[in-house]
């Protein structure tokens, strides 16, 4: 087969019952961001196979993506129902409720879903913004090393060093930053971060140079501007 989607569109087209097939789809359609047809997938695939938790989560989270929220937590609330120990619909509720504004039970739920899967980087992740959201920073520093060192995402790391300069924590934003900068030397806010940390610390000529490679790539950024000429009159 040339893809996973003509694969599953031809299995569907000879077998159109095969309901994890076709849940498998609407995985593929989510991903491309046509959600609604993911939704209408799931539902059909939930209808054929009314015991698949996994369907019942993908649902929750297509529910959630187009603002259906009471239908999101009805799936959330069924998928737990029927596998309470499941990691995923946990921290994917979280995300329900986050995006809800009910904060509180939002962090219940990211705390039960690392602590049920605590090898998975993205559930410590979004428990480790949440926790930043609400100002928990020496709780979200802990949760964001543990999303870094599981994952080592673009998202976790920046995630860190915010954590670790809301904190004053400089000197152990820069490894993080340089990190950064070695996977994807073109990020100018990584740049921008490092050489703020570095003038922090009297490092002039340090960062001097970072705001420089700011400008390599944006040209028009003021405070790259400002700090060149504060450091560099």
């Amino acid at each position: 087969w040339r893809d996973d989607l003509t694969l599953y569109t031809r299995t569907l087209q000879t077998n159109p019952d095969a309901a994890i097939i076709r849940s498998n789809l609407g995985a593929l359609y989510y991903d491309s961001l046509q959600v609604d047809r993911a939704i209408s997938e799931w539902q059909v695939a939930l209808a054929q196979k009314p015991d698949n938790i996994v369907t019942m989560n993908a649902l929750g989270i297509g529910y959630t993506h187009v603002g259906r929220y009471a239908e999101a937590e009805a799936m959330f609330q069924q998928a737990l129902a029927a596998k309470p120990q499941w990691g995923d619909s946990h921290f994917n509720r979280g995300l329900l409720l986050q995006k809800m504004g009910n904060m509180p039970e939002a962090l219940q739920e990211f705390k039960e879903a690392v602590t049920l899967s605590p090898l998975s980087g993205a559930a410590h992740r979004w428990y480790g913004e949440a926790l930043l959201e609400t100002n928990q920073l020496n709780e979200a520093t802990v949760q964001l090393q543990e999303a870094v060192e599981l994952e080592g995402t673009l998202e976790s790391m920046h995630d860190l060093v915010n954590a670790y300069i809301r904190q004053g924590r400089y000197a152990e934003a820069q490894p993080v930053l340089r990190r950064i900068i070695a996977k994807f030397p073109i990020d100018s806010s990584a740049h921008l971060l490092l050489a703020k940390a570095l003038e922090n610390e009297g490092k002039s000529d340090q960062a001097v140079q970072e705001y420089k490679q700011v400008l390599a790539n944006d040209p028009a950024s003021l405070e790259a501007q400002a700090g060149v000429r504060r450091l560099n009159p």
